[in-house]
């Protein structure tokens, strides 16, 4: 039998962009419950935790899919902590209050392209040392 490879084939448009949310999303549940594997239930209400996947989710979407339709950050925060925590009603409400306290107050900040050039730079010169 022949083995059928598609991977030439790239999704477009919504589909591209809908596929990079599923990646990001992926991506930062991988990372919360590695942070703390035994624990990690008792990090459900740790605002240090809210404040690290808001920033991943604001410095993650890439702004060329950001432009034509904007992404509800505030859900994709949820949808994260939803698929962790397994939250109740009440619990997505506190969490989208404490989403909004984050925002208003300036807590969560987009990391600016130097910045970014320098880490990858240097990581990427450390790597061939």
């Amino acid at each position: 039998m022949v083995e059928l490879d598609l991977s030439y084939v790239k999704p477009k448009n919504q589909l591209k962009r809908d596929l990079y949310l599923s990646q990001l999303k992926s991506l930062l549940i991988l990372k919360v419950n590695e942070m703390n594997n035994d624990e990690v239930k008792n990090f459900k209400g740790n605002h240090e935790l809210l404040k690290f996947v808001c920033s991943c989710v604001e410095n993650g979407l890439v702004e060329k899919y950001e432009k034509k339709k904007k992404t509800d950050k505030k859900k994709v925060v949820i949808d994260i902590f939803q698929t962790i925590f397994n939250l109740d009603d009440d619990q997505k409400l506190k969490l989208s209050d404490s989403i909004d306290f984050l925002i208003s107050n300036k807590l969560v900040e987009k990391v600016n392209i130097a910045k970014r050039v320098s880490f990858f730079g240097f990581k990427y010169l450390k790597s061939k040392l």
